[in-house]
């Protein structure tokens, strides 16, 4: 083969097997499987929400960053079981609409619906607002005017 195609496919692979160890890595660490020996902190000079505990040796804000437990690919697999990973819930979810296009059309009647009785509750807001303070006789020149 190659020597240019063997660097590539050796690339991808690293690449690929890099990506899916991010993504279990993520996955753990969600449900909560963190080393906390293995934590480090990630300093910024100001506070927000994420970097909201301070450090009085460094004068700064930091957040703690954890590592996932190491587990064996059996134990992953057991894991995932019980606890799959949200990229499978939300195919999952997708899957859904696909198999059900009803649920969309009417979910888009509805938004439509709600919008259009917001639209009246605000003309009548203003409309009722016109009528109070011009003594309850109708004028349409101030019920547009209260409108503008």
């Amino acid at each position: 083969m190659n020597l240019q195609v063997e660097n590539l496919l050796k690339t991808e692979k690293e690449r690929i097997i890099a990506s899916d160890k991010q993504k279990r890595d993520n996955h753990l660490i969600s449900i909560g499987l963190i080393d906390k020996e293995k934590s480090n902190r990630i300093y910024q000079g100001y506070h927000t929400l994420e970097y909201h505990k301070y450090d009085e040796e460094k004068n700064a804000y930091y957040k703690e960053s954890f590592e996932a437990l190491d587990v064996t690919d059996e134990e992953y697999i057991e894991i995932c079981k019980y606890f799959p990973p949200k990229s499978d819930i939300l195919e999952k979810n997708s899957k859904l609409g696909k198999e059900y296009p009803a649920l969309s059309i009417i979910s888009g009647i509805c938004k439509v619906i709600g919008f259009g009785i917001i639209i009246i509750a605000v003309i009548g807001l203003f409309y009722g607002i016109s009528l109070l303070n011009y003594g309850g006789s109708y004028d349409g020149k101030i019920f547009i005017l209260v409108i503008i």
